[in-house]
């Protein structure tokens, strides 16, 4: 447990700049976390819940403008610290296709692409899920939402879901290697696809308990088997008061 805390916390530390005391105070306060929890732990408390999709893809082929906001685990949650992209989706009924370019982290709107764009096309299975592979993309410094660096990555991948046309999402998995090595692909590690106007349009915004995929949504007619069983209980409940059933 020492060993993997002190990786990420170097790791984390690298990242943010703050390599030194801040490692040392919070390797103490996670050794008192452990002492007053030792009972009760066993589950990341500031893990989001996925939803559950049994599903299958959009029946309609669709293209248009998205926003992509990915919280890697690394961040802690910090939304406000969330990498940003615009990117251009394309699904033909079988494949889905994206061009991407990352965001400068001040644009209030998605007319902040900067860098350079890289494309991912992979076909859809029979339960939605998709493999965007975009290799070893490199954006400029303004990306970084941490430190004043470029950042790397080698192997990146988004590996997901495609719920429905208006968002989807997807784990994001390979390796940062600029300016730290770090190491993605967990179930935390959590891109949102979300269809926008156009490039003028702002970046929508989320909340940390947005980030799981597939995500609970309460929108039945573009959802995955959670958001319908709810809007059945909610059918059920309002017909039971309606009868005047307790």
């Amino acid at each position: 447990m020492r060993s993997s805390f002190s990786a990420r916390c170097i790791a984390a530390s690298v990242l943010f700049g703050t390599l030194g005391t801040a490692c040392v105070a919070a390797r103490e306060q996670y050794d008192d976390y452990l002492g007053r929890t030792a009972d009760v732990r066993g589950k990341d408390p500031t893990a989001v819940e996925a939803g559950v999709f049994d599903g299958a893809p959009p029946a309609t082929p669709f293209s248009g403008t998205y926003a992509i906001a990915c919280l890697p685990n690394l961040l802690g949650g910090r939304v406000d610290r969330a990498l940003h992209f615009i990117a251009k989706v394309d699904f033909d009924g079988s494949k889905i296709s994206v061009v991407l370019r990352g965001m400068d982290k001040t644009a209030t709107n998605l007319s902040g692409g900067i860098g350079d764009t890289y494309s991912a096309s992979s076909p859809v299975s029979a339960n939605a899920k998709f493999l965007w592979d975009f290799g070893k993309p490199k954006f400029p410094r303004e990306f970084n939402t941490i430190r004043d660096e470029d950042v790397e990555f080698s192997g990146a991948t988004m590996s997901g879901i495609l719920i429905g046309e208006k968002k989807f999402c997807a784990e994001l998995g390979g390796q940062i290697v600029k300016p730290s090595v770090v190491e993605l692909g967990e179930t935390t590690d959590v891109c949102l696809i979300e269809q926008v106007s156009g490039e003028t349009a702002p970046f929508p915004e989320y909340e940390r308990t947005d980030f799981a995929c597939p995500f609970k949504t309460t929108d039945p007619t573009d959802a995955g088997t959670d958001a319908l069983a709810e809007a059945a209980v909610d059918a059920s409940v309002d017909a039971s008061a309606d009868a005047g059933t307790p």
